[in-house]
């Protein structure tokens, strides 16, 4: 089945690498624009050249998303440019540490990137959408 995303603008966090990765090209590959927020500079600029390249709107932007007010920040950027349809809240760590190991500061990253950005950013989308 093949889907028509033409006209809509997708934010994807964690877009740079692995699964955020592949969500987004199928998006672009479905004729929506992109937003990108990654963390990883060196991904954010792999892929944002990879996919300018081939052809697809993309639009990458620097972001740590446990960071609440660099997320504000930054969706305002990403809805100055185009309004944002549809949300992936993609982005997310997974410790390697032994979970016996996991240090209080480990365990508190993986919440702060998993389930405090995840509502950052949904929060700051939202808002947008609302007025919308």
């Amino acid at each position: 089945m093949s889907l028509n995303f033409s006209g809509k603008h997708v934010l994807v966090t964690g877009g740079a690498m692995s699964i955020g990765k592949d969500i987004a090209k199928q998006f672009a590959e479905s004729g929506a624009m992109l937003t990108i927020f990654d963390y990883n500079e060196k991904a954010l600029a792999e892929t944002g050249k990879e996919f300018s390249e081939a052809g697809y709107r993309v639009n990458t932007i620097l972001v740590d998303v446990s960071d609440q007010d660099t997320v504000i920040d930054c969706v305002s950027k990403t809805e100055a440019v185009s309004p944002v349809d549809i949300l992936i809240n993609n982005a997310g760590i997974c410790p390697v540490t032994p979970f016996l190991n996991i240090e209080r500061s480990e365990w508190q990253l993986v919440l702060d990137v998993n389930l405090s950005g995840a509502f950052y950013v949904a929060q700051a989308v939202c808002r947008y959408m609302a007025k919308r």
